[in-house]
């Protein structure tokens, strides 16, 4: 995922917005009911904390963005065949 991420979101204009940011913040704090305030003030006065939360939102949206352009085609494989080509792989490695 760290190769694809940075080229195809530069490439294709991908960000994560501040109110998506909040969103997932706020999401952190739900999850420490009482807390809220302080978590809160965690993210905001940490930026790698923040960045830690930006992350898996930017590459969902690049998975999705590429997902959304993939063409799925089924081809019919017989057991026989994967088990054969599988074990010549293993002589040609060993």
């Amino acid at each position: 995922m760290a190769w694809c991420c940075p080229r195809s979101a530069k490439k294709n204009k991908i960000t994560v917005t501040d109110d998506e940011v909040s969103r997932a913040v706020i999401e952190r704090a739900r999850q420490m009911p009482g807390r809220e305030k302080e978590v809160w003030d965690y993210y905001r006065n940490n930026p790698n904390a923040l960045a830690q939360l930006r992350a898996p939102i930017y590459e969902d949206k690049v998975v999705d963005f590429i997902l959304e352009l993939a063409t799925v085609t089924e081809k019919k494989v017989f057991r026989a065949r994967i088990s054969t080509r599988t074990m010549r792989r293993r002589r040609v490695r060993a």
